[in-house]
C-alpha cells in the first residue's frame, strides 16, 4: 500500500481492526427521519409486506413470500454478516418503526438506484467506475410524479481489474 496518503492508510488500518466488530454486531445508523439497522424478527411483518410489493427474487426470496421465507431471510442475513460474506440494512421510518426499504451489501456486487434527475449522484457513480446497467422506468414516486431510476452496479472483479488505486476527489 505504498504511495497511499497517510490518512487513507489510517482509515484502512482502522477498518481492518473493526472488521471483527462488524461481524459480531452491525451498528445502527441514525438520521433525522430514518434509521438503518440489521433486519430482525421485529421487522418480520413489515418485511413480508415490503417483499410482497417489490422484487423479492433480487434478495433471494422465491414467491410466494410468507412469514417463514422472510424468517429464513433474516436468519441468513445474520449468518452472512457473522461469516463476513455481506450485510443488509433495513431502512425504517416513523414510530413505531416501519420498514420502507432494504440495503444489501455483499462481497460480489454493489447496486445503486438513483433518480435519473439526480445528475450529481449519477456523475459520482460514473466517476467511481460503476457500470450503468439500465433504466427503471417510473420506479419511484417523487411528489406527484413517477420518476425513472438509473440502475448502477460495481462488481468485485471490476474493482480487482484496476491496477492502481485511484485518486479520490471530494467536491
Amino acid at each position: 500500500m505504498a504511495g497511499l496518503a497517510p490518512d487513507l492508510l489510517g482509515r484502512i488500518e482502522m477498518a481492518e481492526r473493526n472488521n471483527a466488530i462488524w461481524r459480531a454486531d452491525l451498528p445502527r445508523l441514525l438520521g433525522r427521519a430514518v434509521e438503518l439497522r440489521e433486519p430482525a424478527m421485529q421487522h418480520l411483518r413489515s418485511l413480508v409486506d415490503l417483499f410482497s410489493f417489490t422484487d423479492a427474487p433480487r434478495f433471494g426470496l422465491a414467491a410466494p413470500v410468507t412469514d417463514l421465507t422472510v424468517q429464513r431471510f433474516i436468519d441468513l442475513t445474520i449468518a452472512h454478516r457473522a461469516a463476513g460474506v455481506g450485510f443488509r440494512y433495513v431502512i425504517t421510518l416513523g414510530t413505531p418503526p416501519g420498514v420502507v426499504g432494504l440495503i444489501q451489501v455483499g462481497t460480489h456486487r454493489l447496486e445503486s438506484r438513483v433518480p435519473l434527475q439526480n445528475r450529481r449522484a449519477n456523475g459520482a457513480l460514473h466517476k467511481i467506475a460503476a457500470m450503468r446497467e439500465g433504466m427503471l422506468r417510473h420506479s419511484v414516486r417523487g411528489g406527484d410524479d413517477d420518476l425513472d431510476q438509473v440502475l448502477w452496479a460495481v462488481l468485485k472483479e471490476d474493482r480487482r481489474d484496476r491496477s492502481a488505486p485511484s485518486m479520490i476527489r471530494i467536491h
